[in-house]
C-alpha cells in the first residue's frame, strides 16, 4: 500500500473561487504557500508546508515516512525539543572573572 502526499498550492481563479493547484517546483507554477495533500481513510488532509517548494519537497518526503512508518504499525517518537544554544565564552572572560571571585574578601 503506497502512502503519498501531493504538494499543491491554494489559488483564486478568476470567478473568485479558491482551489487547489498541484505544484511541481517549475517556474511557472503559482506563488503560494504550500500545503501537503494526503488523505488518512477517505478524509482529505491539508498540511501547511512552508512557502518555497524545496522546504515543502523536504516536508513531504519526511511525512510520507511518517506515515509509511505509522501504516505498518511502528511506533513514531516524539520530535525531540530544539537543543539549547550552545555557550561560548572567551577564555580570558572567564578567567578574570575567576580572579575577581576568588579576590573577593571572605565573609
Amino acid at each position: 500500500m503506497g502512502v503519498t502526499a501531493r504538494i499543491v498550492v491554494r489559488i483564486m481563479d478568476a470567478s473568485g473561487k479558491r482551489r487547489w493547484v498541484p505544484t511541481a517546483g517549475r517556474k511557472s507554477d503559482p506563488q503560494g504557500s504550500h500545503y501537503l495533500r494526503y488523505c488518512v481513510g477517505s478524509s482529505p488532509r491539508y498540511e501547511h508546508a512552508g512557502d518555497r517548494y524545496d522546504v515543502a519537497l523536504a516536508a513531504k518526503i519526511k511525512l510520507e515516512r511518517r506515515l509509511k512508518a505509522e501504516s505498518i504499525g511502528a511506533i513514531i517518537p516524539d520530535e525531540p525539543a530544539a537543543p539549547l544554544p550552545s555557550l561560548r565564552y572567551r577564555i580570558a572572560d572567564v578567567t578574570e572573572a575567576h580572579i575577581a571571585e576568588q579576590s573577593k574578601p571572605e565573609r
